[in-house]
């Protein structure tokens, strides 16, 4: 029966005529052209334009890139940009300097878009990049080390990030007006972060500087976040309408120094020769810091109209705040345990506001002509809720 039905079924399908012509695609077998190639070029590949020796000048815009350690010779830059729109990638190598060599970097005219990145700068006999004539540019990644003038020079409107600058004869790291220095470092230069005005700095360390750690000479700034150490001169410093937020500055001449409508808060400043913070100028805010363990006093008011609130300054050589100025308002600091007195207001007839600040001793000094300055006395007896304790 099986036998059967396989002779039937092989019958049935031998009935139909099958055409190769309705089973198989049909066209031209003709190629449409000569064979072209698939894969990209060397220069689609790597589309940037090397630098395998010095000196070297960039004249057209474009993207370059080192192809090894280079070194400079005596009496030349290394490389000389002198376009717009440039792009120079060091590439992990280093541009090294020799006895009687200029700039490692030079930007040559006023230079707009430039971005150079990634790689160090060792003994240049000026700077180690010199691009003070750039704007609107970036710098990234870069190590500049024993330049015998300045370090990495930046222009105008300017980012300058994640670069270090070492035993620079100059300042470490400059910038230009309207510009940001981020997460860099300056250690052991003769200055160590410098910025003009409208600039921001901000993660930054200077140690170890001869002159001030972060100067802040044009007003309008902002330092945030930084940590200036082991200098001669000031730790931070900034000039007026400026702010300096969460900072350390420690073991320096004076810890911090600001100008006129300037503010600090949250800071540390301690163990300084001089000061903790030096308030040089008028209508300046200072809150919430602690200024212990200098050499001098913790707060220094020079000036008039400056609010002084809910610091902490002990243990310092001489006072805990010290105020020259008048019509200043001291409320509610921790002036305890200071050499001298914990609060001394050192002229008279001015009127400073100075209540509710508390000191185990000693005290208070310069009442005389303050007469908003609340006498100190027991919590336990005072009918004046204002006043200061001791």
């Amino acid at each position: 029966m099986k036998t059967t039905i396989h002779f039937a079924a092989l019958a049935l399908l031998s009935g139909f005529s099958l055409q190769p012509s309705a089973l198989l695609a049909q066209g031209t077998l003709t190629p449409p052209g000569p064979p072209a190639p698939t894969m990209k070029t060397l220069d689609q590949i790597e589309a940037r334009t090397p630098i395998s020796s010095l000196p070297y000048t960039i004249t057209n815009p474009g993207s370059y890139y080192l192809t090894a350690n280079l070194t400079g010779s005596s009496g030349a830059d290394g490389i000389d940009i002198a376009t717009n729109n440039v792009t120079l990638d060091l590439n992990g190598f280093t541009l090294q300097g020799v006895a009687g060599s200029l700039n490692g970097i030079n930007v040559l005219n006023p230079a707009r878009n430039l971005a150079i990145r990634n790689g160090a700068l060792d003994a240049w006999g000026h700077n180690g990049v010199d691009a003070t004539n750039s704007y609107n540019s970036q710098f990234e990644r870069l190590r500049v080390s024993n330049s015998n003038a300045g370090g990495l020079l930046a222009g105008t409107n300017c980012v300058v990030s994640a670069c270090a600058a070492y035993h620079i004869t100059g300042v470490g790291i400059f910038v230009r007006n309207n510009s940001s220095i981020k997460d860099c470092i300056a250690n052991f230069n003769v200055a160590g972060l410098d910025v003009v005005a409208n600039c921001t700095v901000i993660g930054c360390t200077a140690s170890g500087n001869i002159n001030a750690g972060i100067l802040a000479y044009g007003d309008n700034c902002t330092i945030k976040d930084c940590t200036a150490s082991t200098g001669n001169g000031m730790g931070i410093q900034a000039n007026n309408n400026c702010s300096v937020k969460d900072c350390t500055a420690s073991a320096c001449g004076t810890g911090i120094f600001v100008g006129n409508n300037s503010t600090v808060t949250g800071c540390t400043a301690g163990g300084n020769t001089g000061d903790g913070i030096d308030v040089a100028g008028f209508n300046c805010q200072i809150f919430g810091n602690t200024c212990s363990g200098n050499a001098s006093s913790g707060i220094n008011i020079y000036y008039n109209n400056c609010q002084v609130i809910g610091n902490v300054c002990s243990a310092n050589s001489q006072y805990g705040i010290l105020i020259s100025g008048s019509a200043n308002r001291i409320d509610g600091n921790s002036v305890g345990n200071n050499t001298n007195y914990g609060i001394n207001a050192m002229s008279i007839n001015v009127k400073n506001s100075i209540t509710r600040n508390s000191s185990p001793g000693p005290g208070y000094g310069g009442y005389i002509g303050n007469n908003d300055y609340a006498p100190y006395g027991s919590p336990n007896t005072s009918t004046n809720p204002w006043q200061n304790f001791q």
